[in-house]
């Protein structure tokens, strides 16, 4: 993994896939969000806290629909086994998460760090997949209302963009994984996060 940390670090400093917030928005402090998956056994879903930073007064997210609804993206096919559910999960949150905190941390050292912590991960996560041989679909998004445990579709540009790029990222990834030139392959892939995040992120208003 140190010749994909070395990449992304080049990468970071031509400025081709890493993206930075603008020093004012930097310096904010950050705001954690849920996103929930749905999975195949109990209890039926997982919930993961992200951090953003909160700009708009009236943001996107929750609608009016469901104004206590968390954020929640249904990515895992029936076809995958229940057992690795949250095995995929804990890792591909992870690596998402560890790329959400390298947008936010002043450090440009500490945010290559991160990024690149963040690509070993996902490529984790890649690998579970691929000994199962499946792959990510965007099933539906929408939101997750926990006292009812109730998923509501909810019609979203944003949400809908995150979906598709976390699937598209974690498609190269398992490719990546594979040996299929990797280092292009995860410099694709993770322009793909660094979309996802970014439409997490306008959900809010960032």
């Amino acid at each position: 993994m140190r010749l994909i940390r070395k990449l992304m670090i080049m990468l970071a400093v031509a400025a081709s896939v890493f993206v930075l917030m603008p020093a004012a928005a930097a310096q904010a402090d950050p705001r954690w969000v849920t996103v929930c998956w749905p999975i195949h056994e109990p209890p039926w879903v997982k919930c993961v806290e992200f951090p953003v930073l909160i700009i708009a007064e009236d943001p996107e997210w929750p609608p009016d629909i469901c104004p206590v609804c968390d954020l929640a993206l249904d990515l895992l096919d029936d076809k995958i086994y229940p057992p690795i559910d949250e095995q995929f999960l804990d890792l591909f949150t992870q690596g998402f998460g560890l790329l959400a905190k390298s947008t936010l941390v002043e450090d440009p050292k500490e945010a290559l760090e991160l990024r690149g912590q963040s690509a070993d991960v996902l490529l984790k996560s890649a690998a579970v997949l691929n000994e199962y041989d499946v792959q990510l679909e965007l099933d539906r998004v929408g939101g997750y209302l926990q006292e009812k445990n109730e998923f509501v579709e909810v019609d979203n540009d944003h949400l809908v963009s995150m979906g598709k790029n976390l699937v598209e990222g974690e498609r190269l990834m398992q490719q990546a994984e594979l040996g299929k030139d990797p280092d292009a392959v995860v410099e694709e892939a993770m322009a793909h996060f660094d979309q996802a995040y970014a439409d997490l992120s306008a959900l809010y208003g960032g």
